[in-house]
């Protein structure tokens, strides 16, 4: 259970997040300044910047990603990480309530439609990514077994990123999705096959 303090700055985390995204709907992302976005959450915008950095940064903050890396398991990770991520992603996905998805949407939908946010996509989500990254690496990985977590790592949490979503829809079409932009993630956009388990063998590329 959460602390006081850890509640209040979760609390003032979701007002920025749904202040900058309500503005951004309403008037275009580009025309939001920092201190609209305070004005509206009723969060001080010395708050803002020290929690988000930028105002790129509250969109690209991550509740999805930070959910699946609180439910990976670095032992089963080290056995197959990418049926640990799947699992991961499934829990995360499950948990979230239909508000919480409901949000996600919107700011997935923002994102895609803003070529300014693509762009600080990486760099935003980097201490998730690294993250997961350490979680799903052996401790006993060699240099190049730790590369390619890394990049899995990194693939997967932008892969998961756009991943459509449709709150309307029942939760297991979204985790359907999320298992497919997984398999992309692991064996490249380019083998044409993306309904394969998240445990099934490296698919055949296409020629």
């Amino acid at each position: 259970m959460l602390g006081r303090r850890a509640a209040n700055a979760a609390r003032k985390e979701a007002a920025v997040r749904l202040a900058a995204l309500e503005l951004s709907e309403q008037v275009g992302y580009s025309a939001v300044s920092m201190a609209d976005i305070a004005q509206r959450s009723g969060v001080a915008e010395r708050t803002v910047f020290r929690t988000f950095g930028s105002k790129a940064g509250i969109f690209w903050h991550d509740p999805f990603l930070q959910r699946l890396v609180h439910h990976l398991d670095p032992a089963t990770a080290a056995l197959d990480p990418l049926a640990a991520v799947s699992e991961s992603a499934a829990a995360a996905a499950r948990e979230m309530t239909r508000q919480d998805r409901d949000l996600e949407a919107r700011r997935r939908a923002l994102i895609l439609s803003e070529p300014d946010l693509l762009g600080v996509g990486t760099q935003s989500m980097g201490r998730d990514i690294g993250e997961l990254a350490r979680r799903i690496t052996p401790p006993d990985a060699d240099a190049e077994q730790q590369r390619r977590l890394s990049l899995f790592a990194l693939f997967a949490a932008m892969a998961l990123a756009f991943v459509r979503m449709a709150p309307d829809k029942p939760v297991d079409d979204w985790i359907t999705g999320l298992h497919e932009a997984l398999s992309l993630a692991a064996f490249g956009p380019l083998t044409g096959t993306t309904n394969h388990s998240p445990k099934g063998s490296r698919p055949r590329p296409q020629v």
